[in-house]
């Protein structure tokens, strides 16, 4: 008996479904991607290493961060894909504490 209770109850009320994200267009990480990457292209020749890796991984970083919000990939694809995009971003970090100590105190 409770088990056909139980049945009555499921198809009565289904279980519902968590509504799945809606995404944005993400026009503004786009924009700065695109001026990140005309700074690079622009400054290049006037540009020391330093800046180019800090330039270069901002630009992985931003990217990272695109593809991690619009890409269909598994759960592991996207830990992996976010770990990345934390690590360019810590990394950029140390190398613009790096210029500004070079730049200032030396």
């Amino acid at each position: 008996m409770a088990k056909q209770i139980r049945k009555l109850k499921q198809k009565m009320m289904p279980q519902k479904k968590e509504p799945e994200k809606k995404v944005g267009k993400d026009y503004f990480l786009l924009v700065v991607l695109a001026l990140t990457s005309i700074v690079l292209l622009i400054g290049w020749p006037q540009l020391d290493a330093m800046n180019r890796i800090l330039y270069v991984l901002l630009i992985l970083s931003l990217s990272l961060t695109y593809l991690n919000r619009h890409g269909k990939f598994s759960d592991r694809a996207h830990l992996i894909i976010e770990r990345l995009g934390i690590g360019t971003i810590a990394f950029s970090v140390l190398i613009f504490v790096v210029i500004c100590y070079n730049q200032f105190f030396r």
